[in-house]
């Protein structure tokens, strides 16, 4: 009988799965949302710029969902195919970390479509951004906690 490696692709099991790091990807999501925050802020006042914003964030938002579900599904299926105990917690735990990006990319959609209502396109958003409830990625997690004075 054939060791269950065996039967998937040799990339699945691989150390290098990933050809960019995560950490890379994070910050660049979280640049470009901070621009289209500040674009989204402008939109109402300047028409030239319009629904660009939105659009954008919504575009990205479901290539950033989409992305983050197929990583999990993966994960759970390496999970599913792991040789260990171990392995398999390390997979699910992964996989839950993936969602991640769905979660984020359905705060991005949310805020699209309160972008795209007259009376709450410029005050919601602004309101969101200053009370520091943004949902954050897992890069922009770790620099607040640098940043931030130890007790100690």
């Amino acid at each position: 009988m054939a060791a269950k490696t065996d039967i998937l692709p040799p990339f699945v099991w691989g150390k290098d799965f990933y050809p960019v790091q995560e950490k890379e990807i994070q910050k660049a999501l979280a640049n470009g949302e901070k621009i289209l925050n500040w674009a989204g802020y402008l939109a109402p006042f300047l028409p030239v710029i319009g629904g660009i914003p939105g659009k954008l964030r919504m575009m990205g938002s479901a290539v950033e969902g989409a992305y983050g579900l197929g990583k999990a599904v993966l994960h759970y299926g390496r999970a599913y195919w792991a040789n260990n105990q171990s392995h398999e917690k390390r997979e699910i735990a992964r996989a839950w970390k993936a969602l991640d990006y769905a979660k984020h990319a359905g705060a991005n959609m949310v805020r699209y479509f309160v972008s795209e209502m007259p009376v709450f396109n410029f005050f919601v958003p602004l309101l969101w951004d200053i009370s520091g409830n943004r949902v954050k990625y897992q890069v922009e997690k770790e620099l607040e906690a640098k940043k931030a004075p130890s007790n100690t």
